[in-house]
């Protein structure tokens, strides 16, 4: 699942890794700015229980992450699995908590500002949650003033973490490069498999 402002497309990269290590991909796409967050949601859960997998893992970066914890959280799958997050901000983003106080930029988080200012920290009770997080302070967070703590340049580290997930690493990349480095994609394939980084 992809962030804020990105289509399913963007994935393209990530999930052609993922398959060429032979897992079988499928991308969801939503609308991030024009959807209330719950019908998302609500999506997202019709889009999982349409698979007949066993066995069916979900990645998803940054707001896509906040997406899959309130899936699993709401609602009941059968299939088993583990999730792993890339610059999730679980505890909400200090960065779109500043956009939303500038009002020619507030209209950029649309109708996921709310989950993107408050988090969603719950973790589901009965999958594994990893997370991957960048630490490369290049971004769009600089155009909303410096971020003094460590970030990818759009959530800051300490935002990614919570004592309640399986495992938790750091990777010299950036908000975006987290779905274009194939070093994620191996982290990925390793904690779908082992439950550890």
């Amino acid at each position: 699942m992809h962030g804020l402002w990105y289509h399913g497309l963007g994935m393209a990269l990530l999930a052609g890794r993922l398959r060429r290590q032979g897992w079988q991909v499928r991308v969801f796409s939503y609308p991030t700015i024009s959807q209330p967050f719950a019908r998302n949601v609500k999506a997202l859960q019709k889009f999982a229980r349409a698979s007949q997998a066993r066995e069916q893992h979900f990645v998803g970066h940054s707001l896509g992450g906040l997406l899959i914890l309130r899936m699993l959280v709401e609602f009941e799958l059968a299939s088993q699995g583990r999730a792993v997050l890339l610059g999730t901000p679980l505890h909400g983003s200090h960065v779109a908590r500043r956009i939303g106080e500038q009002a020619l930029l507030r209209p950029a988080l649309g109708r996921s500002a709310g989950v993107l200012c408050q988090g969603f920290g719950e973790l589901p009770a009965d999958r594994e949650v990893g997370m991957i997080a960048g630490n490369r302070a290049l971004g769009i967070g600089q155009i909303t003033g410096r971020l003094l703590d460590a970030n990818d340049g759009t959530v800051l580290l300490k935002e990614t973490r919570s004592p309640g997930l399986r495992d938790h690493t750091v990777l010299p990349v950036t908000h975006t490069q987290l779905v274009m480095v194939a070093k994620v994609a191996e982290k990925i394939t390793h904690f779908l498999q082992h439950g550890h980084f």
